[in-house]
């Protein structure tokens, strides 16, 4: 009998009130979820679930929203192959044009494996694409900036995003890859959030 575990990871996106800068209200909650063998210390995770829950902004709002805006944040990528794992932060910097419904924007991701953060290690570039409802789905590219001597190949991207908070105070998505690291297959998954 093999024992497993589910371990979770969450990050919450604040706002704060108007009228009370000292009180953080919570409108989304990025979340990770995977499965270990707890029989082996050493393990990596087998399966990974990310996700997004929150208060969404009503899809009316979204529509009836004019002008601009820009949404920057942070996320987390994890990489996953048979044998290794490996998460790194992100940055995240989209443009929504509210008035002609489109997104368009990118996101840095570290190098799992370099300390200080320098978001160098590639970019998932999201092209303009049209908002639908209160989010948008896209098939972003990635670039590879700094492989440090490895080589990738990313395929099958996909990222989404949804609007949170009464008046879409933030975006806040999930996306992800399959990938090869000097052939080895792996699989992409993350979030990010911004505001």
């Amino acid at each position: 009998m093999q024992l497993a575990a589910a371990v979770a990871m969450m990050s919450p996106t604040y706002l704060h009130r108007r009228n009370i800068p000292t009180a953080p209200e919570t409108v989304a909650e990025e979340f990770i979820f995977g499965s270990l063998d707890l029989t082996n210390p050493n393990s990596n995770p087998t399966e990974l679930t990310v996700g997004v829950v929150g208060f969404e902004t009503p899809d009316s709002v979204i529509a009836a929203a004019t002008g601009t805006a820009n949404y920057t944040g942070v996320g987390v990528m994890a990489f996953i192959s048979a044998n290794a794992y490996n998460t790194a932060d992100m940055q995240s910097n989209f443009t929504v044009n509210f008035t002609n419904s489109t997104i368009s924007g990118s996101v840095d991701i570290d190098d799992p494996l370099t300390n200080p953060l320098t978001y160098n290690f590639a970019t998932v570039n999201v092209p303009q694409t049209a908002l639908t409802g209160n989010g948008f789905s896209a098939q972003p590219t990635v670039t590879v900036n700094n492989p440090g001597g490895n080589t990738y190949t990313f395929n099958n991207e996909t990222i989404n995003g949804t609007f949170y908070g009464d008046n879409s105070e933030v975006l806040a998505g999930v996306l992800s890859a399959d990938y090869t690291e000097n052939g080895a297959p792996g699989v992409a998954i993350g979030y990010y959030s911004g505001h």
